[in-house]
């Protein structure tokens, strides 16, 4: 009724009260009763059907779907808020205690959703929000035990290739946000390869597999995307490559040498490739800046 009467007079004070409904008949559902008849019939209820909170829980799935059918404000957010709470809970679930562990099923089907509702609707966010919710499941599937990652980075590396997908897809302002702040992720995380992801124990050669992924990928989207910001994470990913393969290369040489003077004479060519890098940025800078001035140059002509 108050969905109703707040679609009727246009007030969202209704709509929300009716929203918010469906989230009370659920933490109605999880009180426990104490005396003996009561547990009872609870427990054949439990074993006919299902929990209470698995019942009212799809019962305020059906009732948000039907709110967001008819046009009410956050029906949708709630709704998927209520898809993503039922990979919690399992129908012999009678409260909050004992919560089970996410059922990937859940991401899913929110994940496939959303991103199928935003491709349609031509909707950079939502299709982000799916893109990352099925990333984050893949996160929680797969077993990544080969890699010596922790699960979250490995998380918001595959929530980084959603963001950079979406960008290739749609050009608008937050597509390019997207693949703005993709491209500082991946910035913040070339110099943890440096010293070979040494906060989690990775071996050496992935660290340079990983920065040269990252110098090529960064390569590829400034070429299709015509973003300076990719050509920038391509040179500065470039430049961690170096640095991790000159240590790499200055171990190596200590342990299997025993030459005087190669400490002072590995150093003396470092500051050489350093300055020689800082050249190379500079005219990358100039070159950069000289249509601009060409232009300029002729106007005053």
């Amino acid at each position: 009724l108050c969905v109703e009467g707040g679609v009727s007079h246009q007030s969202w004070i209704l709509q929300r009260a009716g929203l918010a409904s469906s989230i009370a008949s659920i933490a109605v559902s999880m009180w426990m009763p104490q005396n003996a008849a009561s547990q009872q019939f609870l427990t054949q209820y439990v074993d006919t059907l299902a929990s209470p909170v698995w019942c009212s829980s799809w019962a305020a799935i059906a009732f948000t779907s039907a709110a967001w059918l008819r046009g009410v404000q956050s029906a949708r957010v709630l709704l998927i808020a209520q898809l993503l709470w039922l990979g919690w809970i399992d129908p012999n679930q009678l409260g909050l205690r004992g919560l089970t562990d996410p059922h990937p099923w859940s991401g899913l089907a929110v994940g496939t959703a959303l991103l199928t509702y935003g491709l349609f609707r031509r909707s950079s966010r939502w299709s982000f929000v799916g893109a990352s919710c099925l990333s984050l499941t893949a996160g929680i599937m797969i077993d990544w035990t080969f890699l010596p990652v922790p699960i979250p980075v490995i998380c918001l590396h595959l929530i980084a290739a959603s963001a950079l997908l979406v960008a290739l897809i749609f050009r608008d302002h937050f597509a390019k946000g997207l693949a703005h702040g993709a491209s500082v992720f991946l910035f913040l995380m070339s110099p943890l390869a440096v010293v070979r992801f040494a906060v989690v124990g990775a071996a050496e050669w992935q660290g340079l597999a990983y920065l040269a992924g990252v110098i090529v990928l960064a390569l590829l989207l400034h070429r299709v995307l015509q973003d300076a910001g990719f050509k920038e994470l391509a040179f500065f990913a470039g430049i961690c490559l170096y640095v991790s393969g000159f240590i790499e290369g200055w171990q190596a040489l200590v342990q299997l040498t025993n030459w005087k003077g190669l400490n002072e004479f590995l150093i003396g060519i470092a500051l050489l490739h350093l300055g020689l890098l800082w050249s190379a940025r500079r005219a990358m800078l100039q070159g950069r800046a000289s249509p601009s001035e060409s232009v300029a140059t002729k106007q005053t002509a």
